[in-house]
């Protein structure tokens, strides 16, 4: 049986251990899934605001829920535009929701003039869920009670 000098059988190993290092185990199935990044995901509870017909000078209000429904940090701005009959009392300017968070909007309806009016109430934001903004509209009339005559329903 013929046998490597000394010399050769050490420079026989060391080349097939840089074979196999060189080569390594490039198998994507045994490398770790890359961490998920979190993501915020946005819902809103209403997709309208609708007053009805409220009596000039008085006033109503109603509520939408902006929640956070994703896993990241939800930030973005709400805003109120159009009839000045219109008015954000709670829950207006930025926001930063985090996981399952939630922000009450309040807007309040108070026609001074007879007729229709409406609103828009924008929520920007950095979710991927739904195109940015998200806008829900606020309609309502402002109605004139005429006074029935003394002895008249």
């Amino acid at each position: 049986m013929y046998q490597l000098p000394p010399l050769r059988a050490f420079l026989a190993t060391l080349l097939v251990a840089a074979f196999l290092v060189a080569c390594g185990d490039d198998d994507p199935a045994s490398e770790p899934p890359p961490a998920d990044e979190p993501e915020p995901r946005i819902s809103v509870d209403v997709s309208n605001l609708d007053f009805g017909a409220v009596d000039v000078g008085e006033v109503a209000e109603q509520t939408a829920e902006v929640r956070n429904v994703g896993d990241g940090t939800l930030s973005g701005e709400i805003t109120l535009s159009g009839s000045a009959a219109y008015e954000l009392t709670a829950g207006s300017g930025s926001f930063s929701l985090g996981e399952g968070a939630t922000r009450e909007v309040t807007v309040r309806f108070a026609p001074e003039d007879e007729g229709a009016a409406e609103a828009e109430l924008r929520i920007t934001h950095g979710a991927d869920n739904e195109a940015s903004p998200v806008t829900v509209p606020a309609i309502g009339e402002g109605r004139i009670q005429i006074a029935s005559p003394p002895g008249r329903p």
